[in-house]
């Protein structure tokens, strides 16, 4: 079983995913289990793996300064492992 964790802040129809041991693909279909709404379903809309030899574009459109700050505030050890990253609605 591999956990997914939501990344960086979050709007009402765009948020970010990361796992550790789960790659993510474009247009795959995935379900929070969420204890006060119910089953939700969103889809992921990009996808993108970081290790240390692809380093992380903090300037890029893809990722921000949220979602790196969240990579490392729940474990994360962005220069030394790898990190796949989903976009999602």
């Amino acid at each position: 079983m591999s956990f997914i964790k939501v990344l960086g802040l979050t709007s009402s129809s765009e948020f970010y995913i990361g796992s550790k041991d789960r790659t993510f693909r474009i247009n795959e279909y995935l379900i929070v289990e969420d204890k006060n709404q119910g089953d939700l379903v969103f889809e992921v809309m990009e996808a993108n793996t970081y290790n240390r030899y692809i380093p992380l574009n903090i300037g890029g459109d893809f990722i921000d300064s949220e979602v790196l700050s969240s990579l490392e505030a729940i474990g994360y050890i962005v220069d030394d492992e790898t990190v796949y990253i989903g976009n999602c609605r």
